[in-house]
């Protein structure tokens, strides 16, 4: 293509091959200018329409063909020519005008741009000039650094987008435009957008730098937003205009800048060296374990962070077998040395569990396998699921672990014992208020009140005297009935629930229960904690309740011997006849009739 342009007229001079009849589109039609007249080999065109966008296009047959496009120049001091097919070639010559958008080797990118070498505004006219609004364009770079340097830039049009927009837009210092873009010899990059295009973005690669200037031309047809994405690989100094804070609070905040023309701002990145320490942080560590009569299945359970890939050292017990590693919740193969099991790590977060089987269960005295970690962990936890035919007697660990609180009972039933049996209103001696007082502390406290109660106002009834009013005697009689049913079947729910139920130790903290113990420690070594658990078969519990409810059969039987001398001691039941007479039913059956009290 050849462009032609002096003080009034514009020539362009096309040469096409076309290997068939074809329409294409003809440069330059714009609402600035165009073609009065086209020529094709010397004629004048005869197939010629308008497309879109005020677009010519011209139907040439098969061959080669020369194409003019003649027009006047409009009174303007800057001519934009839109290319919608890019010519292999340009030349030019250009009287009064200077011609923009082609390199050095004549090619050009979808534009050209011609500018009045002097405007006509330094020219004496009295006729009123057509004018347009002026293409104006925002300029968005966003500077992102982290491991590799890249720059996100988008031009945005702030003028109607019914005219073509071409601007040489200025690369940042060491910037390389990774999208093939035009680049001019001045280290600019021509940014061309055509009629109904509104935007246009690419990426490019920065080279990394100790200062960073970024500066807006003093003229431009654009304005430019700067933003500033950087990893906590770099440290930042700012320099300059000061920075702009988010309108949306909730957004995530990025440092942005909007310069005026001709400002700048200045960055000095320095990248802060490593100091030496660990590289991976363990979060979270859970070691649950299920111990069975004769083995024990466990599960080791981290939460880790690391800045670095690698390999994780974990020393397991030498008699344990590592079942499966999983590492994301994907089973991965690993090394294993001896005791050391070397857990592959990537950078960032990631879950890793390992599932092994000890060697030993639960007996009288276990603890908990002995496990070393190549760091420090934080929020151990040990979970132990305890088997249902094991009696836990005793449970230690880290500080914040479960207590067995039925010893803390023991110690009050004997000193209960001891007192009771000093008391002298019943024939138990302080080893047998202590045995039924054992007997009886896997029920309620109501159950033991009342057959303690039960036993007390038995012994009671026995030094009433003969004195007692009939009706508060009477009353007493009646009471002693209930007291005694309620006894008798508090004693008997007690004898089936320990014969049949389970015992209740009365387990308590951190969420801990008979069936599952819980330890917490919120820093640990490398050496992960260990709990320890003593414990008995439940056979040996059940022959205990058996020993004990035996016992209390024929302790029972001396016990309401006892009881019933008291209860029918002066009568079973008293009935007033007369004025100081009164008659009453002896134990042996018998009506005895006796002065009331008092006369």
């Amino acid at each position: 293509m050849y462009v032609s342009v002096d003080q009034s007229e514009l020539r362009l001079r096309l040469l096409v091959d076309a290997q068939a009849q074809v329409a294409i589109p003809l440069p330059g039609q714009s609402p600035q200018w165009n073609a009065k007249e086209v020529i094709v080999d010397g004629h004048p065109a005869r197939a010629l329409r308008r497309g879109v966008n005020a677009g010519l296009w011209l139907v040439v047959s098969e061959g080669r063909h020369q194409v003019l496009l003649r027009g006047s120049v409009p009174r303007i001091n800057t001519l934009l020519l839109p290319l919608p097919l890019n010519p292999h070639q340009v030349t030019w010559q250009a009287v009064g005008w200077q011609l923009l958008g082609v390199d050095e080797q004549g090619r050009a990118a979808g534009q050209l741009q011609l500018q009045r070498i002097e405007p006509r505004s330094n020219l004496v006219s009295k006729e009123l000039e057509p004018s347009r609004i002026p293409p104006f364009l925002r300029v968005e770079r966003t500077l992102q650094l982290g491991l590799n340097w890249q720059v996100q830039t988008r031009v945005s049009r702030l003028s109607p987008p019914d005219q073509p927009v071409a601007i040489n837009l200025p690369l940042l210092s060491g910037e390389a435009p990774i999208e093939e873009l035009p680049v001019t010899g001045n280290g600019a990059v021509r940014v061309v957008l055509p009629p109904g295009i509104s935007h246009l973005s690419w990426r490019s690669y920065l080279e990394e730098q100790e200062q960073l200037t970024l500066q807006t031309p003093a003229e431009g047809d654009w304005v430019e937003v700067w933003r500033l994405d950087v990893s906590p690989l770099w440290h930042v100094e700012f320099s300059g205009i000061p920075k702009i804070y988010p309108q949306q609070p909730e957004a995530s905040y990025l440092p942005e800048w909007r310069p005026w023309p001709g400002e700048q701002v200045g960055l000095k990145l320095s990248r802060p060296q490593g100091v030496p320490g660990q590289t991976l942080t363990v979060d979270a560590a859970r070691l649950t374990l299920a111990a069975g009569a004769r083995t024990g299945d466990a599960t080791l359970h981290l939460e880790a962070r690391s800045s670095q890939g690698g390999k994780y050292r974990i020393a397991l017990p030498a008699e344990s077998e590592l079942l499966r590693v999983v590492i994301d919740g994907q089973e991965q193969p690993v090394q294993r040395d001896g005791t050391m099991v070397y857990v592959p790590v990537r950078p960032g977060k990631q879950g890793v569990e390992l599932v092994m089987r000890l060697a030993d269960g639960m007996g009288l005295f276990w603890k908990t396998p002995a496990l070393q970690l190549e760091t420090p962990s934080v929020n151990s936890r040990i979970d132990v699921k305890v088997p249902a035919n094991r009696w836990v007697l005793f449970a230690g660990g880290p500080a914040m672990g479960p207590a067995v609180l039925f010893w803390g009972v023991v110690l009050i039933v004997v000193g209960a014992g001891f007192v009771l049996g000093r008391v002298g209103l019943t024939p138990l001696r302080s080893w047998e208020w202590i045995l039924l007082g054992l007997g009886l502390t896997q029920g309620h406290v109501v159950m033991v009140l009342l057959v303690v109660g039960w036993l007390l106002a038995l012994g009671w009834r026995r030094r009433m005297n003969s004195e007692t009013h009939p009706d508060l005697f009477n009353l007493v009689q009646v009471g002693l009935v209930l007291l005694t049913l309620l006894a008798l079947g508090a004693l008997c729910w007690a004898v089936q629930y320990g014969l049949l139920g389970y015992p209740d130790m009365q387990i308590a903290g951190n969420g801990s229960s008979s069936q599952l113990l819980r330890w917490y420690q919120d820093l640990s070594p490398v050496d992960f904690p260990r709990a320890w658990v003593v414990s008995l078969p439940m056979l040996v519990y059940r022959l205990l309740m058996l020993a004990w409810s035996l016992w209390l059969a024929f302790a029972l039987l001396r016990w309401l011997a006892w009881g019933w001398e008291g209860f029918a001691s002066h009568g079973l039941w008293r009935h007033k006849l007369r004025k100081g007479k009164f008659r009453f039913l002896s134990a042996e059956g018998e009506d005895v009739e006796e002065d009331s009290p008092g006369r």
